[in-house]
């Protein structure tokens, strides 16, 4: 009886334990997470508003190269860029380095994800978004 305790007793110690370290795997979880949304980040983001008779939209397109081009029409009106990307899974800091200007150009966004929704700030604060997966 007394060698059937301490097996027990050796049992929920072992239990009691590896449940201590399993719950505090939050950032386990949360990195998978981020790295899904790294890779999930490819492809085409829209963003559109209307107020009236005007009309924003913006078009980004981030390719598996590591290169982007986006389209921002306004009303009548159109501007282009292209560049390179990069998004850093650890921050969730989305970097657009823009090539189609007179000479290049970074910018560093904090991305904040709401399921398929992906909204950009940029260092001065100013909201970006929500951009909707194609």
């Amino acid at each position: 009886m007394k060698k059937y305790l301490l097996n027990l007793t050796t049992i929920l110690m072992v239990a009691i334990m590896s449940g201590g370290f399993v719950s505090c795997g939050d950032d386990d979880k949360e990195d998978a997470i981020v790295n899904t949304q790294s890779s999930s980040i490819i492809g085409t983001w829209t963003w559109i508003e209307r107020d009236g008779s005007y009309t924003f939209s913006m078009r980004i397109t981030f390719n598996s190269d590591g290169t982007y081009r986006s389209i921002i029409q306004e009303n009548s009106s159109n501007d282009e860029e292209y560049g390179k990307w990069t998004y850093d899974t650890n921050d969730y800091r989305l970097t657009l380095t823009t090539i189609s200007g007179e000479k290049p150009e970074a910018v560093t966004f904090t991305v904040k994800w709401q399921g398929n929704k992906m909204t950009l700030i940029d260092p001065d604060g100013d909201v970006y978004g929500p951009f909707t997966k194609q």
